[in-house]
């Protein structure tokens, strides 16, 4: 791996080094650095061959398919995410055995306070209409476990545990995932918590670029696209070309092929990344220690809130709460609905006549409103056929709407002959061929039109 960098900040090997080492317990991972411009710089921008790949940067000027870039080169914690993600890999175990699942969870309640929990479902629609399919439970960045759905009975047993143990489970989108387990059980896990939230808070920032709080950007590394390891969300899939040396079953079921295997692994991942979310944005205790009212606004913050205040006391208490309302349903007056839309278009017919009455406001759209309705004709005008006034023409078709426009009669086609039978003395100069005649030349013009 080559970190591209403009400059070399203090101590910025060996803090990268100390970090993955106490985050993944890799001693001297290899990577190398080198200076943007000091590279040889092409048409298309600079160049990066011959370095250790992948490389990473920051730089927009480098063009190469090896290249991956990130927010901030001099981020410690994300280049140590990224360095460490070319050495670990997760390891995920898996059963459809309801015994050995029931070993693995009272294994897990008695060693780990706190594990990661994530749910793999057909689709994203309500609990009532949506299978799940598998859950997955991680106690570490690259320990999970998945535990697949095969009958009822094991998803009510995974179920109930969750409803009943004193582990804090961490969910990315506690809404989504705690909604099944409120729908089936009529109850919620004793303590949730959201790495999405928690990511959120401290992620706040005007540009939507940066605020981005999903489990894919969060924990882009060290996991990489783990995204792609999967061939559908289906539960049934032939794996049985498949091959993974970090997914493990363990069970009695010989023909575990029938699985979908990459979806397995994907869903083990999934719980290693959100340990992760949440441990990287776990960064300081709430301030104040408990709920207070606040007084003043959030721009002055007076009080000296910090972030994590925020989630612990405003975001996360509304999980339960709003599953519940989700679930349950929120009841709505109709009738009442529908006066209160009445009244708001009412009053806002009167202020738009009030506005567009008043003279100011009429002179500064004047301009403006001639000028939209140019460029709103110009495409029109484009696309518009324009007649060509050739004159008169002598083929049926045209000499019967000439006949019809100067003598109000019907003809669809009209010959030559035809129309000299027709006693008339308006049709006179046509069947004298009189054709610049000026009633010929304004039926011809209509013609056209």
């Amino acid at each position: 791996m080559t970190v591209l960098l403009t400059h070399y900040p203090d101590l910025y090997r060996e803090r990268i080094i100390e970090l993955v080492e106490q985050r993944y317990g890799i001693t001297n991972p290899p990577f190398s650095f080198k200076f943007i411009n000091s590279l040889p710089y092409g048409p298309d921008g600079y160049e990066v061959t011959g370095l250790s790949t992948p490389i990473i940067t920051d730089y927009w000027g480098v063009k190469d398919s090896d290249v991956t870039r990130v927010d901030d080169v001099e981020d410690i914690s994300l280049i140590a995410d990224a360095v460490a993600s070319q050495y670990i890999k997760p390891q995920v175990t898996w059963t459809d055995d309801l015994p050995t699942a029931i070993k693995w969870l009272n294994g897990i309640e008695s060693k780990y306070p706190m594990i990661a929990v994530d749910f793999e479902s057909r689709d994203l629609t309500l609990p009532q209409f949506n299978e799940l399919t598998m859950v997955t439970i991680g106690w570490d960045r690259t320990k999970s476990i998945v535990i697949v759905f095969k009958d009822q009975s094991i998803r009510d047993y995974v179920l109930n545990w969750l409803v009943t143990t004193d582990c804090k489970q961490v969910y990315h989108n506690a809404l989504f995932d705690t909604r099944f387990i409120h729908w089936h059980t009529k109850q919620l896990p004793k303590h949730i918590e959201d790495s999405q939230l928690l990511a959120a808070v401290y992620n706040n920032n005007v540009d939507q670029a940066k605020r981005k709080s999903g489990l894919k950007e969060v924990s882009k590394f060290p996991y990489l696209d783990w995204a792609n390891d999967k061939s559908s969300f289906e539960l049934y899939v032939d794996s049985s070309t498949y091959s993974n040396p970090n997914l493990t079953y363990v069970g009695p079921n010989p023909s575990i092929t029938q699985y979908n295997l990459p979806l397995i692994y994907y869903c083990g991942v999934d719980a290693c990344a959100t340990h992760h979310a949440y441990l990287k944005y776990d960064i300081e205790p709430a301030n104040p220690t408990e709920w207070i009212p606040q007084t003043s606004e959030p721009r002055y913050n007076t009080e000296q809130f910090n972030q994590r205040y925020y989630y612990e006391f405003i975001l996360k208490p509304a999980i339960p709460v709003i599953v519940e309302m989700l679930n349950a349903g929120q009841a709505i007056d109709l009738s009442q609905v529908n006066a209160l839309s009445e009244h708001v278009e009412s009053v806002k017919a009167k202020c738009l006549a009030q506005l567009n009455a008043t003279p100011l406001i009429q002179e500064f759209f004047k301009d403006i409103d001639a000028e939209r309705t140019t460029k709103f004709l110009e495409p029109i005008h484009k696309a518009w056929k324009h007649p060509q006034y050739t004159g008169f023409k002598a083929n049926p078709k045209m000499r019967a709407f000439v006949v019809n426009y100067l003598t109000g009669s019907t003809y669809d086609v009209l010959s030559d002959k035809e129309l000299k039978l027709i006693d008339d003395p308006v049709l006179q100069p046509l069947k004298d061929k009189q054709f610049d005649d000026k009633a010929i030349i304004a039926a011809s013009n209509e013609f056209a039109e």
